[in-house]
């Protein structure tokens, strides 16, 4: 599975036009070869910055969309003025852990981390190793757990992005507060797999399309 990251930011064009051109990019979306589905991200900490992620098959599939008719046919219909897209990036999966019964597409928050670990030897598949460690505990202890998944940069080995998903914001700040992965977190620092810590954020989901 390939994912596509977009950065957007509302100063361009405006939260309400992000939040509807994405919606009806999604629409166009179905049924395009290889699509999967896509969410729409909003920032807590800055209400001016959305992140767009869209599932693909294939890197194939997604770079095939975007030389498509109907990606062109849809950038000719908005109006014009500056890009609200600052910033791309591919991703493939690694893997994910899913909540028993648990449901991606009701669940109101993600976090997204963002990781480039030290290219020392055996770095990166303890990195991999450790993470599903960690969200196998977040699964059993913590509140609210949807889904933790785990996406390593398409093009550079060294990032990694780990998205977790959860019910609510609340059970989100409070993931890493059950002991047992208190006691992991400790046990783990994260200079192990790094020179400087991961950069984390936390957003609302303003909606999901198909497989999310």
């Amino acid at each position: 599975m390939y994912l596509l990251r977009t950065e957007f930011t509302a100063r361009a064009v405006g939260a309400a036009a992000i939040e509807a051109n994405t919606a009806r990019l999604g629409e166009m979306r179905k049924g395009q070869p290889g699509y999967l589905g896509q969410t729409l991200l909003r920032s807590y900490s800055y209400p001016d910055k959305y992140i767009g992620t869209s599932r693909w098959e294939t890197v194939e599939a997604a770079w095939a969309f975007s030389k498509s008719g109907v990606l062109a046919d849809y950038r000719k219909s908005l109006p014009p003025g500056p890009s609200a897209i600052t910033h791309q990036e591919g991703y493939e999966s690694v893997f994910e852990v899913d909540a028993a019964g648990g449901e991606p597409a009701n669940s109101n928050c993600e976090v997204l981390v963002d990781w480039v670990l030290d290219q020392r030897p055996g770095v990166f598949a303890e990195f991999e190793r450790s993470r599903r460690e960690f969200f196998e505990l977040r699964k059993k202890h913590s509140k609210g757990f949807a889904s933790n998944r785990l996406r390593r940069s398409a093009g550079v080995p060294s990032k990694y992005l780990a998205l977790n998903i959860y019910r609510t914001v609340e059970d989100a700040r409070a993931a890493g507060s059950a002991p047992e992965v208190a006691a992991f977190q400790a046990a783990h620092p994260y200079t192990l797999y790094a020179s400087a810590p991961p950069a984390i954020e936390t957003y609302c989901v303003v909606s999901r399309g198909p497989g999310s």
